[in-house]
């Protein structure tokens, strides 16, 4: 009930005069209905989810989708939530739990499947990465609206003539926090497709999978870059922040472990979600080198 009530309030809020920008983003708000928990939203027939169009094409770049989702997010960063935060229905405080990782909660830990036991005791037995995803937790914080959960499911493709929109749903995670979140979010979710993309052979060796990786990063690096430039070329001004590459750098890690947790469903970790948690402690480790040889926004981008 509190994420949907949560929900509601940001598509009341942004559905309001002064953000005509923001409400073009969402579907319209009809009505939300406390009594029965319930939220009903505009049906956008001709919308698909952004996964259907990148499995549609999987092994072909998609940089102008990628700038899209860029200029989609940058758009969002325009909103004002430090004015908001003096209403009532203003925006709550977003805070990502996958920060948390390090050192989950009793709620956290009575629901975990044995192969999410096995990533934390993985996160847990580096006391580097440990350590800095503490850090992370301590310093987390700003007034930028963020959508908190950006993922192909959450972002939606709508045809309108000959233009392409994206819209964005889900908002129950929203909130103000870090504008480096929602861009570290969505790199993720292009290295998230790129591991999945990869064909390391019949005989999978750690060989084998950095082989099929390095084959297919230099066109991530392209859609990556597409999106960086969408991001920032709505005027916005944290990519001009000191170290601010850096901290989506950080976050992009944090959300690969995160993917690490939800492929792990069963009674051990996956090939799979063994990659995203090696790549994600990988970034965390080096964010510097990782921003600029996996993500490709730092120079040249090569892979050591």
């Amino acid at each position: 009930m509190a994420s949907v009530t949560r929900e509601a309030c940001l598509y009341r809020h942004l559905g309001a005069k002064g953000h005509a920008s923001i409400k073009r983003l969402l579907p319209r708000f009809y009505l939300h209905d406390k009594t029965h928990n319930l939220l009903v939203l505009e049906l956008l027939s001709s919308a698909e989810p952004l996964g259907r169009r990148l499995d549609a094409a999987p092994f072909r770049p998609q940089p102008a989708l990628a700038r899209a989702i860029g200029r989609t997010l940058g758009k969002l960063q325009s909103v004002n939530p430090e004015l908001q935060a003096k209403s009532n229905h203003g925006v709550p405080a977003h805070f990502p739990w996958p920060l948390q990782l390090s050192s989950p909660n009793p709620e956290l830990l009575r629901i975990m499947t044995p192969g999410q036991v096995e990533v934390i005791r993985a996160i847990q037995a580096d006391a580097g990465i440990r350590a800095f995803l503490e850090e992370l937790r301590r310093s987390y914080g700003g007034l930028c609206l963020v959508h908190g959960d950006v993922r192909w499911d959450n972002l939606l493709r709508e045809k309108r003539g000959r233009r392409e929109v994206i819209r964005l749903i889900d908002w129950e995670l929203s909130g103000r926090g870090d504008p480096a979140w929602d861009p570290g979010s969505a790199i993720a979710c292009l290295l998230v497709r790129c591991v999945c993309l990869m064909e390391p052979g019949r005989s999978i060796s750690p060989s084998s999978v950095r082989k099929a990786f390095t084959k297919l990063i230099p066109d991530v690096q392209r859609e990556i870059r597409a999106f960086w430039q969408g991001f920032c070329e709505k005027g916005n001004a944290s990519c001009d922040e000191s170290q601010f590459d850096l901290r989506v750098g950080a976050y992009c890690g944090a959300r690969l472990l995160q993917a690490a947790y939800e492929w792990s469903l069963e009674e051990t970790i996956s090939p799979v979600a063994s990659c995203f948690l090696q790549l994600g402690m990988n970034i965390l480790k080096t964010p510097g080198r990782a921003v600029s040889e996996v993500l490709g926004l730092g120079g040249r981008a090569v892979i050591a």
